[in-house]
């Protein structure tokens, strides 16, 4: 009888790859990719990969309900100055603990974001956290109103006079202050 059975490798297992969207805190995005992550344990994975981090532990601070998933903002909300994240998040984000806006909530060191399904992590890379941000920005980076008239421009602008070379030139006086004391400007303008 043979008490120790040969040892042979399971290929059953599947192994699925995702990505995780990564903020820099000098704003600038790259994608990770992750054999596994279980929702649970994204905070201690992300921290580890952080090149710039806040105070205290990294934690979950926002959700956005989007398309039938869930998309996770794991960051810091304290640091020290010197370390903001530059990025400005998207409005509407709900959070457990923090009562700011997610747009206004200023945050620190590296930001992670990720998207659940049904309680699973999804892929989730920088194309689709950039349509993600436009929907939920409703595409204000168009710099024309509703009617499609943009800014006006000189020639449309009725009140509009330009300035003659002379006046470009005027000459300004150099003035002395003697004492404490500043003196009443009484040139014209």
């Amino acid at each position: 009888m043979n008490l120790f059975k040969k040892y042979e490798p399971t290929y059953n297992i599947l192994y699925v790859s995702m990505k995780v969207v990564q903020i820099l805190k000098d704003g600038s995005m790259k994608e990770n990719e992750y054999k596994t992550l279980a929702p649970k344990s994204c905070c201690k994975i992300f921290q580890g990969n952080s090149k710039s981090q806040g105070n205290n532990d990294l934690k979950e601070l926002y959700q956005w309900n989007y398309e039938n998933s869930i998309i996770h903002c794991y960051g810091w909300y304290d640091g020290e100055a010197g370390f903001e994240n530059k990025h400005e998040m998207v409005p509407g984000g709900k959070s457990h603990f923090l009562d700011a806006d997610s747009s206004v909530q200023l945050l620190f060191g590296d930001i992670f974001l990720t998207k659940t399904q049904n309680k699973k992590c999804k892929t989730f890379d920088v194309s689709d956290y950039s349509e993600f941000y436009n929907i939920m920005f409703h595409g204000f980076d168009d710099c024309e109103d509703e009617a499609g008239e943009g800014v006006n421009t000189e020639s449309e602008d009725e009140d509009f006079e330009p300035v003659s070379e002379n006046e470009d030139e005027e000459e300004y006086e150099d003035v002395k202050i003697e004492g404490d004391e500043l003196g009443e400007d009484s040139n014209e303008y």
